[in-house]
């Protein structure tokens, strides 16, 4: 038996070494033989430089090698006749006796150094469309062990979809089994995507991409299955995949677990570039996500979760743990994710300081624009870990839909809101939003908010050193996350504890602050200051109703506790002329301490009467109204005061100017014979008076004060005049020189009687005008006159109605008038009449007739049978 075997052995080694002779003999005929059928079942030729045939090397292989294959692209694609493939080396190998059974069965095919260029027109004409219809009824089976290819350039336009697909097959290789109906092979390699464009949208990826994919295919070969596959973008992230392929129809699913996001954005292609990619810090991500192309137009559906997501906002990270179930993503045209539609159907989002779930939709249109429902809780106290500058307790629950729009660059706009609910309580140590240069501590809240209305109830916080507690409602509080906040009305009451006004009101280099701007807002809020400051100004228990109406600011029922007393006023404030704002009130003092008064009002910008000079109580009724400039500094020009004051208990102190008025009298030519000065001076130095009424007027910077009396500790005197900002005054004083002018105690002189105003007081007029530092004293003659005048036609009037009456006692008897009695001092008279005579005067009688020069120059003598009306004067020659 084993002889048998031997010569069977030896018989086919015999047709083996036969057989190679004749492959070998007849090489070439073989080699074209190959060409001429490869060609005849090809509608373009194909072009070889040079075809090796190898036997021995892997028998019963047999291995051809070509070099330099070249194919034309279809001639009904382009007269041109462009290349469709090239390639410096391509190699197979297949089994001899596979060929004998009509099967084709590739050991080995390999392809380097080349480019496969693939093309459709506008008509829908392919480039590749090079083989000849088929023909014939047998069956065909091709079994690919393994086919490389290695530096291929694979590249796919569409001109009809903007499409441009190019690949640099680094290394990838293909094997499976091909038959008349069906085919199954399985595909890997490492490959890189040159170019992605898809509708001018640039999705290329520059890095590296591994794909090991199970492909089978039906009858005709218009449907593509992957069966199982991964695809790893840069040897981190890794998908699986799964779906259908075909011209008009794909499916196709993605699956990871722990995908790192921020390596992910990084490596999203261009068309993303809109997308801040430093913003995602990181996160791990499972994805379940089918992606549907109908006809061109591509959907996605699926579930995701994030898990130990950050994002960075400003200088801020915000965490993020967030699932998707059931979300369903469609875009506008194909697959240009720039316009995207999305349905997520439900969402959770689980961290440990943040939880939410809810459903959404949006649409991604260059902005994002979304619909949302959600409801969660918020633990404000786990924020603390993610924030250096901000400290949070309590919690928020919420309940919201919402539609709106963001911009992945920046902004949020949330352009409605419906069926909101909001309840919960809020408290934060510490924020700092350097931007606003505003600091807030110590913040507690219960929190509130429905469909229309943000309420903050019993809330406490420390805002720039401001101790603030209260309640407030924002009503259209919407609008302020829309950035239109003038829009909303605000209304509540708020208790502040302390407030530095000047520190919000004071300009620098930055700018002055916008104090005006408060007029933008609807405000009807109860304002409490417990304590407040202006430079020296302390007012305390401060309290109105704040209320905006037309672009002016109110505060009613305004009242306060200051300089030892009361104030109540109603307030007005509009935008001034200059920039800054103009204010206006009427209201009341009572029981202010004037001394207080000047020093904490920086004795109103003026040094001629300052706080050390005065000090009283006063009481007013007043309106005033003034403006403040674009850094709310007081224009002086602008303040106009009407006021009806009263002081009790007054002194006035070291008061200069009226240091100046004895020693203005003494200086007067022959007054110093008539007045003792040697205490009234210091009198004037500590005036105490009793009460003052009067009513003052300020208008273009200018104190008008009307004609008045002061009973007073060194003099009563009448007084009236102006004293302006600049420290000029203009007063007019009438006093008496009763007790303090005479040189002896009888009032008369060897001179003659001085002037006696019928109630035995000696009047003297004043006139005060210049520098309030260094003021002119002079005698007012004019006023003197005047009150001379004045009081002959009084006593004039008196006398006839005495006539008068005595003439009227009986209607019988005649009695005739009584003449005007010598006694009447007719050179008052001639004075009332502007007539001087020389020589008319009135003597006592028992009075000799002395013809001294002196005693004549200084006028008239003493009678000693005084009447009422006697009266002596300086004349203007006199002096």
């Amino acid at each position: 038996m084993i002889r048998y075997f031997r010569y069977i052995f030896y018989g086919f080694l015999a047709l083996l070494l036969l057989g190679t002779g004749f492959f070998y003999a007849y090489q070439d005929q073989i080699m074209d033989r190959l060409k001429k059928s490869l060609n005849e079942q090809l509608l373009v030729p194909v072009h070889t430089e040079k075809i090796e045939l190898s036997i021995i090397r892997d028998f019963p292989n047999i291995q051809l090698k070509l070099t330099n294959v070249t194919a034309l692209e279809s001639s009904s694609f382009s007269r041109k006749g462009d290349t469709l493939l090239h390639l410096e080396e391509l190699g197979v190998s297949f089994d001899l006796f596979a060929i004998l059974r009509n099967e084709i069965k590739l050991i080995k095919c390999s392809a380097s150094n080349g480019y496969i260029d693939l093309k459709i027109n506008r008509q829908n004409q392919r480039n590749f469309e090079i083989l000849k219809p088929d023909t014939s009824t047998s069956d065909f089976y091709l079994q690919l062990n393994k086919a490389t290819f290695k530096e291929v350039l694979f590249q796919y336009r569409d001109a009809r979809e903007n499409q441009v697909l190019a690949f640099d097959l680094e290394k990838v290789s293909l094997s499976g089994n091909i038959d008349n109906d069906n085919f199954e092979a399985a595909f890997y390699g490492t490959f890189q995507v040159r170019d992605l464009l898809d509708h001018g949208n640039d999705y290329s990826f520059k890095y590296p991409l591994y794909v090991d994919v199970i492909l089978s295919g039906s009858e005709g070969g218009d449907v593509l299955s992957i069966t199982r596959g991964i695809l790893t973008i840069n040897d981190n992230l890794e998908f699986d995949l799964n779906g259908t392929l075909s011209q008009n129809y794909s499916r196709l699913q993605l699956k990871s677990e722990q995908l790192n996001l921020a390596d992910l954005i990084k490596k999203l292609p261009p068309a993303f570039s809109s997308i801040k990619r430093d913003r995602i810090k990181k996160g791990f991500l499972d994805i379940d996500l089918i992606v549907l192309n109908e006809s061109g137009k591509v959907s996605y559906h699926g579930m995701a979760n994030l898990i130990g997501g950050m994002v960075k906002v400003d200088s801020s990270d915000i965490p993020l743990k967030i699932e998707f179930k059931n979300a369903d993503f469609q875009s506008i045209s194909h697959s240009n994710l720039n316009y995207l539609n999305a349905q997520i159907e439900q969402f959770n989002l689980n961290q440990v300081d943040f939880t939410a779930e809810g459903k959404c939709s949006f649409r991604w249109d260059r902005s994002l624009t979304f619909q949302l429902e959600s409801q969660g809780n918020i633990d404000l106290s786990q924020i603390n870990k993610r924030f250096e500058t901000v400290y949070l307790d309590g919690n928020i629950a919420f309940d919201i839909k919402s539609n709106g729009y963001l911009n992945l660059e920046d902004t949020l706009t949330i352009s409605s809101l419906n069926n909101i609910a909001i309840a919960g309580s809020a408290s934060c140590m510490e924020v700092k939003l350097h931007s606003q240069e505003l600091d807030i501590n110590h913040l507690s809240s219960e929190v509130l908010f429905d469909n229309k209305k943000a309420a903050l109830k019993t809330f406490r916080a420390d805002i720039n050193d401001l101790s603030v507690e209260g309640a407030l409602l924002v009503e259209g509080w919407r609008r302020i996350i829309d950035g239109h906040p003038y829009e909303s009305s605000y209304s509540g009451n708020l208790t502040i504890e302390e407030l530095q006004l000047e520190r919000y009101l004071v300009s620098d280099d930055t700018g002055s602050v916008e104090l005006t701007d408060v007029l933008n807002y609807d405000l009807n809020i109860h304002t409490r200051i417990r304590h407040f400051s202006m430079d020296k100004f302390q007012g305390s228990n401060a309290h109105g109703y704040l209320r905006t109406e037309e672009g002016r600011l109110f505060i009613d029922d305004f009242s306060m506790e200051a300089l030892e007393g009361f104030a109540r006023a109603n307030i007005e404030m509009s935008r001034g002329l200059s920039g800054g704002a103009r204010l206006q009130s009427e209201g009341i003092l009572e029981g202010i301490d004037i001394n207080q008064l000047f020093y904490e009002m920086n004795n109103f910008g003026q040094q001629a009467i300052v706080d050390k000079h005065l000090s009283g109580k006063g009481n007013a009724l007043f309106e005033a109204s003034l403006e403040l400039d674009s850094n709310y500094r007081v224009m002086l020009p602008s303040i106009e005061v009407e006021a009806d004051i009263t002081i009790a208990k007054g002194e006035v102190k070291e008061y200069a100017p009226l240091y100046s008025i004895p020693k203005a009298i003494e200086e007067q030519p022959l007054v110093g014979l008539f007045i003792k000065l040697d205490d009234f001076e210091q009198k004037l130095h500590h005036i105490y008076f009793k009460d003052l009424n009067n009513h003052i007027t300020v208008r273009d910077e200018v104190v008008s004060i009307p004609a008045m009396s002061v009973s007073s500790s060194a003099l009563d005197i009448d007084l009236q005049g102006n004293h302006s900002f600049t420290n000029q005054v203009d007063y007019y004083i009438r006093f008496n020189l009763k007790d303090v002018l005479i040189k002896k105690k009888n009032q008369q002189t060897e001179f003659g009687w001085i002037k006696d105003d019928g109630t035995g007081n000696q009047m003297m007029f004043i006139h005060v005008y210049g520098d309030g530092d260094d003021p002119k004293v002079e005698l007012d003659k004019e006023s003197s006159r005047k009150y001379r005048n004045s009081e002959i036609k009084k006593r004039m009037d008196e006398a006839l109605d005495v006539l008068k009456f005595k003439n009227s006692q009986t209607d019988t008897v005649d009695v005739e008038a009584t003449p005007i009695s010598a006694e009447i001092d007719t050179t008052l008279f001639f004075e009332a009449l502007d007539t001087k005579p020389d020589s008319v005067d009135v003597q006592p009688k028992d009075t000799v007739k002395d013809n001294n020069l002196i005693r004549k120059i200084l006028g008239p003598k003493k009678d000693t049978a005084r009447s009422s009306l006697d009266d002596w004067d300086f004349e203007e020659d006199d002096l």
